[in-house]
């Protein structure tokens, strides 16, 4: 752990919070370290999202799927 991260959560343990009130240097580190988990994290969720909600119930993926499979079988002479 950096020294400003601990420093930080030392401070914020024992109701010091002086490093957060100059300039919110705690989240700068925080945003430093570990934005690209958190882009990361973010855009998996939209993903995510947005797959369910193409596959969610008629939604158009699923739509044009129930039509392809339906359109299989009256091919196909299945009843």
């Amino acid at each position: 752990m950096q020294p400003q991260l601990r420093q930080a959560a030392w401070g914020a343990m024992h109701g010091q919070g002086s490093i957060l009130r100059k300039g919110g240097t705690a989240m700068k580190v925080i945003f430093e370290e570990y934005s690209g988990i958190i882009i990361t994290a973010v855009a998996i969720i939209a993903l995510i999202a947005v797959a369910g909600l193409l596959l969610a119930t008629n939604g158009p993926v699923h739509t044009a799927f129930v039509d392809l499979i339906e359109n299989l079988f009256k091919q196909a002479k299945f009843s």
